[in-house]
């Protein structure tokens, strides 16, 4: 991939050869990137990101490209809004299982009439006039990657789906290795992934009862965060018999910053003093933790509808963030936390509010007069969010079986790899998307986008008994995140959790209510099946606002302690590339890659000292 400045002979020869056929594309000269500071330029040895590989690439030119897309994309919309028919074994009583109203994907994947391009603009759009697009840049949203690179979110003009358009982009560029060029849908994300059970979702399409705020039961004080067994042996093993095993003065040159969900308002927040000092480490009143607020489009289509009823259902899980915060908090007291709001309230965002997310940490809390590679030393991203995107294909990749959606977010890697090369630590949940891997043998999926890529430490989540969580993806390695149960129509009341028809059989659910006595599952003698942390929501009982602390699982809340743990070693000492390698060496050897927890559950004794 050429990244210099000089334009392509062949390209030039292309576009003037179709230059009647591009003098009706309304899309403006891509705006020039802003000038690039000494942060902003990355070094000749910057890892550049590869461009996507091509699914069947045509062999011809713009024609046979423009009919390669225009069929691709008819066959993956077709593919997305297909019906699943319910399992065989969904039902033990001869009655009829349920059945899904409303395809799993549609609407769920993507903002319509929006791509995300990554790569030289001028190139861009001479992509876009050789096939007679007509797109429009928005200026305010371009993001520099230096070297004249950037990332624009561009709007489709005319009836053209996103599975095209992306296509043409994709394969033009796959076809003409030279180019800097990639597109992306503008994908929806959410904490945990879309379809998995854990937070904030239980069976696909089908939705968990949760507190207002989020969480599933309330979990007592600081004492009972404190003393939770994702600390102590079972887990990270932080704690022993409440002492702290790592020393307290670790952190303090780190900074750990989480994109998510928040329910508070911007700016400074004393979060060890809000929470009732539990780590007895930051000093109180200190505001450890700065609230961001990156603007988020509020979409109707984003978390949609009950797939099984076909009703809207959103739910308010603003603290989503505030409790992964509490959690990196108790781990690393010491190191600054910057929440950044780029989920709304009911947890939905874009790729293109992520990225703006991304930027901001890229820029705004870089180290100032440090070398780019130097910039954001001690910094660690945490991502417990993931894309709402199915995988490709079926098995085979037969053509007809795939979604039409590119193999890889190049938007999203670009930038990754850009905070990796400042110096930053990426630590991401690997999701909650294999709820549904009950055979035995059966492999869980791999981790979820961002978790997937390879410079991003990817967290599986953990039980009690130290095995895999049922909804967990695998990853590179493990730390508490609680679990699911089975459930069938013996167990539970019809319209608590989740609805069930007779006979069915839900597995590896992670709900809110079961029966009539209104009572949460965590908090009715099953807590060593969930974690504590802090959130701010309403009282159910005495209908007033208020922090508290409750129950939750998922992903989302083994990244942290996880992220907690890379402060604690960066601050050590530890180049970044020395964290990747060496968090997955200090693990208890009780997990291992035969009970896919990856190389196992963290030890923090073993890692920070």
């Amino acid at each position: 991939m050429n990244h210099s400045h000089t334009r392509p002979a062949f390209l030039l020869m292309t576009v003037l050869l179709l230059a009647a056929l591009a003098a009706s594309c309304v899309m403006p000269v891509a705006p020039t990137p802003p000038p690039a500071s000494a942060t902003d330029t990355p070094p000749s040895s910057a890892t550049v990101v590869p461009q996507p590989t091509a699914v069947t690439p045509p062999t011809g030119g713009i024609e046979e490209i423009a009919a390669f897309c225009r069929d691709y994309s008819i066959r993956g919309k077709e593919k997305q809004a297909e019906i699943p028919e319910p399992s065989a074994s969904a039902s033990q009583s001869g009655e009829e299982p349920a059945q899904m109203v409303v395809s799993p994907l549609e609407g769920l994947i993507y903002v319509e009439n929006q791509v995300v391009l990554t790569g030289q603009p001028d190139q861009l759009q001479e992509i876009s006039q050789a096939f007679d697009l007509k797109l429009r840049v928005d200026e305010k949203e371009a993001i520099s990657l230096g070297e004249g690179r950037a990332i624009q979110l561009v709007y489709i003009l005319d009836d053209r789906p996103v599975e095209e358009v992306t296509c043409l982009f994709n394969q033009f560029a796959s076809a003409h290795p030279e180019l800097d060029a990639a597109a992306d849908p503008n994908y929806f994300f959410s904490p945990a992934g879309w379809q998995g059970g854990g937070s904030p979702w239980t069976q696909n399409g089908r939705w968990a009862h949760t507190l207002p705020g989020g969480g599933l039961g309330v979990a007592g004080d600081s004492t009972a965060f404190m003393k939770q067994w994702a600390f102590g042996d079972a887990g990270i093993n932080l704690l022993t018999n409440g002492e702290r095993q790592v020393r307290e003065d670790l952190g303090k040159g780190a900074q750990i910053v989480i994109l998510d969900t928040s329910p508070l308002p911007e700016g400074d927040f004393a979060l060890e003093r809000r929470m009732g000092n539990p780590t007895r480490a930051a000093g109180v009143g200190s505001p450890d933790m700065t609230i961001t607020d990156i603007p988020v489009q509020d979409y109707d289509a984003c978390p949609g509808l009950d797939r099984y009823s076909g009703k809207e259902i959103v739910q308010d899980i603003s603290s989503h963030g505030l409790f992964v915060a509490s959690l990196a908090h108790a781990v690393a007291p010491q190191s600054k936390i910057h929440l950044m709001r780029v989920l709304e309230n009911d947890g939905c965002g874009d790729l293109m509010t992520i990225l703006r997310g991304l930027e901001k940490t890229s820029t705004e809390l870089s180290h100032p007069g440090a070398s780019f590679e130097e910039s954001l030393a001690g910094t660690v991203v945490n991502l417990s969010l993931g894309v709402h995107r199915p995988d490709n294909a079926c098995p085979g990749n037969e053509p007809e079986c795939t979604y039409a959606l590119p193999e890889s977010v190049t938007s999203l890697q670009a930038m990754v790899q850009r905070l990796n090369d400042q110096g930053a630590v990426v630590v991401a949940a690997a999701g909650n998307d294999s709820w549904d891997m009950v055979t035995p043998g059966e492999s869980p999926r791999g981790p979820e986008i961002p978790a997937s890529d390879p410079s991003v430490l990817s967290v599986v989540g953990s039980t009690y008994e130290q095995t895999r969580g049922c909804y967990s993806n695998q990853g590179m390695v493990a730390a508490p995140g609680g679990n699911g149960v089975n459930l069938t129509t013996t167990t539970m009341e019809a319209g608590k959790a989740i609805s069930l028809s007779p006979g069915e059989v839900a597995t590896c659910v992670v709900p809110g209510r079961l029966d009539a006595s209104d009572a949460y599952w965590c908090e009715s003698g099953n807590e060593n099946d969930c974690v504590i942390g802090f959130a701010y929501g309403m009282d159910e009982t005495t209908g007033k606002p208020g922090f508290q602390y409750v129950y939750w699982v998922g992903t989302s809340f083994a990244a942290p302690l996880v992220s907690g743990t890379a402060a604690l070693m960066l601050d050590s000492g530890m180049k970044p590339a020395d964290v990747l390698a060496t968090l997955p060496t200090g693990v208890d050897p009780a997990g291992g890659p035969s009970d896919y927890l990856g190389s196992g559950i963290i030890d923090v004794t073993k890692l920070a000292q």
